[in-house]
């Protein structure tokens, strides 16, 4: 518990520049901006994971790990760099920092394991010998 306290405060902690700037003279264009482009891009990383995961066959805890492998990275080195680079400009940060707070609510999110679709589950094959003489006719030639 007290590390998640400690992730949130360092986040918290690394927003409160920009965001207090941002909030005083908000530019609404910037920050909506910033939110869907950096909410877009971290939820096609966590849906490329569950494709993946899906695509591969994986049981259901590598799966999640996959997931979580593809979705999860370090955007606070991006946001180290960023401050001492553009320390003038303060926006620059937006969104990489929207960035890293929606990356940890859709983490949680991608964390559940995905829901089963009742067409998958009941599927049938077909009867073995039309298909099974369909295929190997082919080879018999």
């Amino acid at each position: 518990m007290a590390k998640a306290v400690n992730i949130l405060l360092l986040c918290y902690t690394n927003a409160a520049g920009a965001l207090g700037q941002a909030l005083a003279h908000p530019d609404w264009d910037l920050l909506a901006l910033a939110l869907g482009l950096s909410g877009a891009v971290c939820c096609l990383a966590f849906y490329c994971g569950r494709w993946m995961s899906c695509w591969t066959r994986c049981d259901q805890p590598d799966g999640i790990s996959l997931t979580f492998a593809t979705g999860m990275n370090n955007s606070s080195a991006a946001a180290v760099l960023a401050a001492c680079w553009f320390s003038q400009r303060p926006e620059v940060l937006l969104p990489i920092l929207s960035y890293s707070l929606l990356q940890k609510i859709i983490a949680g999110a991608a964390g559940k394991p995905p829901r089963s679709r009742p067409d998958k589950e009941h599927r049938q094959l077909p009867a073995s010998g039309a298909y099974a003489s369909d295929t190997t006719a082919h080879l018999r030639g």
